[in-house]
């Protein structure tokens, strides 16, 4: 099955790589409240400065 932009087939191994990658940086995120107040903060400061799109 082709990939969504139709690039040819799907590597399985770069979505796992892709997944594995989002899961660890979520857990170190989520292991640091502190963090994780931070990184919110930054991201709703972005959004009100970009706006509705």
């Amino acid at each position: 099955m082709d990939d969504l932009l139709g690039h040819g087939p799907a590597d399985d191994r770069a979505y796992e790589d892709a997944y594995r990658t989002w899961r660890s940086s979520l857990t170190t995120l989520l292991a640091d409240a502190a963090r994780l107040a931070r990184w919110q903060e930054r991201r709703y400061r972005f959004a009100h400065r970009v706006g509705p799109c």
